[in-house]
């Protein structure tokens, strides 16, 4: 069976770092297809600080969903690549980033996008 994949993606090279936003339901299958685009724009612009914009993301529809997130983001997004990610504050429970960084991921979630890229560029 195949799921319905339905999200909207735009990446934005700023100087350091790649911007992704995105608008999707929450569901393992977008969520897959969201880590793979943002693996290639890795690739294609050749840098491995990326800022994640999960505002227009709304909650996820199960907290399976949330688990498998960090376990992919952990596998396609491995250090050293590393993930700022900053969401709605209703809907961060840090479980996907638990996941994600107990499995090798560089990820840490925020609800905002200043602290996010504050600890995205430090060294």
């Amino acid at each position: 069976m195949i799921e319905n994949i339905n999200i909207k993606i735009v990446f934005i090279e700023d100087p350091g770092y790649i911007k992704a936003s995105g608008k999707a339901d929450w569901t393992v299958p977008n969520v897959y297809k969201f880590i793979d685009e943002i693996k290639i724009a890795t690739m294609t612009y050749d840098c491995s600080l990326i800022l994640i914009n999960m505002k227009e993301v709304l909650r996820p529809d199960s907290e399976m969903t949330r688990f498998y997130t960090g376990v992919y983001m952990s596998k396609v997004l491995a250090a050293p690549l590393r993930i700022a990610i900053y969401a709605k504050k209703e809907i961060i429970t840090n479980f996907g980033e638990t996941v994600a960084v107990n499995r090798g991921a560089l990820a840490k979630v925020f609800d905002n996008e200043k602290d996010a890229l504050e600890w995205l560029l430090k060294e």
